[in-house]
């Protein structure tokens, strides 16, 4: 599976090490399987006032299976706020949304998900 899509439009983005974002990707989808949903909506502008941290991991939510283990075939960076909020903007904009998920670099125990689909955004947490 080869993925054309590239995050050129997030100029100040920092990369993962590829042990960090297994885990990282996978402290996700655990939130996402395990968590409550906590908000469903068509509208992006209903969420930006979740955004509440400085900085985010975004994460293309593309994937393969080997057996029943997910493993990660899309990007993944830490960004910040601002640019986050802007790139998805500009995503929806364009007709260029993909799926994502996005969660804020934080160390508290309660954890927050966002999954962005093309048509609906949830909000996860646990």
């Amino acid at each position: 599976m080869k993925n054309y899509f590239s995050f050129e439009n997030l100029n100040n983005k920092e990369n993962i090490s590829s042990d960090e974002k297994n885990v990282i990707f996978h402290n996700m989808l655990n939130t996402i399987r395990t968590g409550d949903l906590l908000l469903c909506t068509d509208s992006f502008s209903e969420l930006i006032s979740i955004f509440k941290h400085e900085k985010y991991y975004i994460v293309h939510k593309l994937l393969i299976y080997k057996g029943k283990e997910a493993i990660l075939k899309g990007d993944i960076f830490k960004v910040s706020k601002g640019e986050l909020v802007e790139f998805i903007k500009k995503s929806i904009d364009t007709d260029d949304m993909r799926e994502f998920l996005i969660t804020p670099i934080t160390t508290s125990k309660n954890k927050e998900v966002l999954y962005l689909t093309e048509d609906l955004y949830y909000l996860y947490g646990c």
